[in-house]
């Protein structure tokens, strides 16, 4: 198998402490990400993934979630629960097709209006377990 047929790849229960999103160029058909049970920081970087559908990032230590230098159109699901979180996720302008985003168990003060309104397709928004102290999408609150 070549790797440009990888649809899915399977880095969990590993000890991966920063993750850069270039290492997937290599991966343009790649579905699925699983990157739970590690002990990740920081995704950063870019990288075009059209066709990813799937991120599990949960039980990391993620402080941040930044996903605008991934070009991922087709992304339906982020799964990043039990991290450490402060600030809701940063999805970019290519991701707008979102139908579930968990991110309960995390730090969580606030949610993003603005990143939440670019989700028009969202059906389940899971944020049990944070440290929100009210809840509204009315306001541009980062």
């Amino acid at each position: 198998m070549s790797s440009s047929r990888l649809e899915v790849l399977n880095l969990c229960s590993n000890r991966i402490e920063h993750f850069d999103l270039d290492v997937l160029r290599t991966f343009p058909g790649l579905k699925e990400l699983l990157l739970q049970r590690n002990k990740i920081v920081r995704i950063a970087g870019s990288v075009y993934l059209p066709a990813l559908v799937t991120l599990h990032a949960k039980q990391n230590l993620l402080s941040e979630l930044n996903l605008t230098g991934c070009n991922c159109s087709s992304l339906l699901s982020v799964y990043a629960s039990q991290n450490k979180l402060s600030n809701f996720p940063l999805l970019g302008d290519t991701v707008s097709g979102l139908q579930v985003l968990d991110l309960n168990y995390n730090q969580l003060t606030a949610c993003n209006a603005t990143e939440l309104k670019k989700q028009p397709n969202l059906s389940t928004l899971l944020i049990s377990n944070n440290a929100l102290k009210s809840f509204s999408i009315e306001n541009n609150e980062t």
